[in-house]
């Protein structure tokens, strides 16, 4: 695997210096599709991102390969909606601009995957509208894999006579390019045909010619499986002699080659066997091999199975003794509480409430204060502007402030005030039943603290929607992520952020616009997505910062999102403002993909 990522890092490092030059590029692109079965959400967002680069965009022979790409990433990761879509698009590119080669792989990628959905009538159309394509290619070569591939479909659908059909299409061009070890499998194919049609003399015939091809080149391992298939067809003969002598040989080959793929098949049919003959003695012997090989094989995932529940259950009882031993702690603190400390808590949380209150209502008065200043100078200015059109657009945005500052107001009133109104009247309740100091008092107070908690989580976010005070602390990484631990803390959506550290630092003007952005798509995000799970990425390429932006939800159609409004509007003109370009891909029922490229 390190191999692999050294070959993308060189591939990379080519691209970047020379973006015209082709090869490099397709070189690039093929690397990534060669490990997307190892690293299928890696390869995921590296080829989203080149998509989005101009070169790419624009070609489209590299964007129908993306694609193509994308669509088998998705059907690994078992999302066969958004391996449809891509697919589809990758075949419609290649037919339209004559990658009709290319648009044969990709016939046979949609039928893979629609075979597994049980859409078999359409699976076989697009198999067969490859080898339509590749038939006038009039290169064999293309269609020798094609024939097998569509002869062990048909196998699978129980279709037999077109499967041997096939199957013998495939073995011509094996025999006539001297191809053993493809002529070997095609014989196997054949004989399989014959054997599930009950035709034993002729698959018996057939594996005899698979094994022999396989020993023209000492492939010993391979030879193996027709072996054991003519014992399996003699056994179905009753000639148990002959199955006793073919079995064997598989046994022995077996151990000779160390392949042990098929030695608990080997061992089960020769007990079998052996007992078919009345000799329970070998019958015994070869049973007990089979078991032992059996329990062998069983015994190192069993092993790794014991260890990681034995792990687990440590972890556990430590957890359960800690946890223990902490409830003992706390419950003889409580015990050893007096009337007097109860009294001088219940004064404490009212003097701590007595700060909020004033902290808060003097913010209140300054913002307040503040926000008519402002509109007056405001107004001034737009008393000077109403002669021309620009007027009209700068009274909108005035309106939208203050709307912005009334929100905030209205959050404070409705979210803390009522919060701090309910503390109020259970503090009076514990007050009337401050002589009693029983059980029930404790309970009352659990209670006053965790509206105090719920209090503090709503100041809280509400100082979140004043982003510049906290980027000005914690920078944009510090405030991206405590952004990302709120959400996944209050339940709302499930964050996964990733910022490169060899990112530079911005100035904070910049800073509080890339966050405005951000904060904005999740907003949009939480109002309109129901998405569950959101990936947020801030990464370099080159001299551009880029952020890859990928939420589950129910998608949109951009066309009517543009027509209503749906915060596009704010998002697109501050990253025009930073001389950035924003490209969205959303589809009703797919969720979205958010991709900004912003200058460094």
């Amino acid at each position: 695997m390190k191999t692999y990522f050294l070959i993308l890092f060189v591939a990379f490092s080519i691209t970047s210096n020379a973006k015209e030059d082709s090869l490099s590029l397709e070189q690039y692109i093929n690397t990534y599709a060669e490990v997307k079965y190892d690293k299928p959400q890696f390869v995921k967002a590296k080829i989203i991102n080149l998509l989005s680069t101009k070169y790419v965009e624009q070609s489209p022979y590299f964007s129908s390969k993306c694609y193509s790409i994308l669509g088998e990433v998705y059907r690994i990761t078992s999302q066969p909606d958004s391996a449809k879509f891509y697919l589809t698009n990758a075949l419609d590119i290649r037919m339209e601009h004559g990658y009709y080669l290319h648009a044969a792989t990709s016939h046979e990628y949609l039928s893979r995957l629609l075979l597994s959905l049980g859409e078999d009538s359409l699976g076989m159309q697009h198999l067969y509208k490859s080898l339509a394509i590749k038939r006038a290619e009039g290169n064999p070569e293309y269609l020798k894999g094609l024939y097998s591939n569509i002869g062990n479909t048909h196998f699978n659908l129980e279709a037999f006579d077109s499967a041997r059909y096939y199957h013998t299409l495939a073995l011509s061009i094996y025999v006539e390019e001297a191809d053993s070890i493809g002529a070997a499998s095609a014989y196997n194919n054949l004989a399989n045909i014959a054997y599930y049609r009950d035709y034993l003399d002729e698959a018996i015939a057939l594996y005899k010619k698979s094994y022999s091809q396989y020993q023209s080149m000492e492939a010993i391992g391979q030879s193996i499986s027709p072996l054991l298939n003519i014992g399996v067809c003699y056994w179905e003969k009753e000639k148990i002699d002959s199955a006793l002598f073919y079995y064997n040989e598989a046994l022995r080959l077996s151990v000779a080659s160390g392949n042990r793929e098929y030695l608990d098949y080997i061992y089960l049919n020769l007990a079998e066997t052996y007992t078919a003959l009345n000799q329970p003695n070998s019958a015994v012997g070869m049973f007990q091999n089979y078991i032992e090989y059996r329990d062998s094989t069983f015994s190192i995932d069993k092993a790794a199975l014991i260890l990681e529940y034995e792990a687990e259950y440590q972890t556990k009882e430590a957890q359960q003794k800690e946890a223990f031993e902490r409830s003992e702690k706390e419950k003889a603190q409580i015990e050893n509480k007096n009337s007097r400390l109860t009294i001088y808590l219940l004064l404490s949380a009212l003097g701590i409430i007595a700060v909020i209150i004033t902290f808060w209502w003097r913010n209140i008065k300054q913002k307040s204060k503040l926000s008519a200043l402002e509109v007056d100078i405001k107004n001034q200015e737009i008393d000077t502007l109403l002669k021309t059109q620009e007027a009209k657009s700068y009274a909108a945005l005035l309106e939208g402030q203050n709307a912005e500052r009334e929100r905030i107001a209205q959050d404070l009133h409705d979210q803390l005030g009522g919060t701090l109104s309910a503390v109020k009247v259970h503090f009076g309740l514990m007050d009337q039943k401050i002589e009693e100091l029983k059980s029930e008092n404790r309970d009352l107070f659990d209670k006053v603290e965790g509206m105090l908690s719920e209090a503090v989580q709503d100041v809280r976010r509400i100082s979140h929607d004043l982003a510049s005070g906290r980027i000005a602390k914690l920078g944009l990484k510090g405030a991206l992520e405590d952004l990302a631990e709120i959400l996944n803390t209050a339940k709302k959506l499930e964050v996964d952020f990733f910022m490169d550290d060899s990112l530079p630092e911005f100035d904070k003007k910049k800073e509080q616009e890339i966050y405005a952005i951000i904060q904005e798509i999740i907003s949009n995000t939480l109002k309109h997505a129901n998405a569950q799970v959101v990936e947020l990425q801030l990464n370099r390429n080159d001299d551009m910062l880029n952020i890859l932006y990928e939420d589950n939800g129910i998608g949109f159609d951009m066309e009517l999102a543009n027509q209503k409004g749906l915060g596009l509007t704010g998002i697109n003109n501050r990253v025009a403002n930073l001389n950035g370009n924003v490209n969205y891909d959303a589809v009703i029922g797919r969720g979205t993909i958010i991709i900004i490229n912003i200058p460094l």
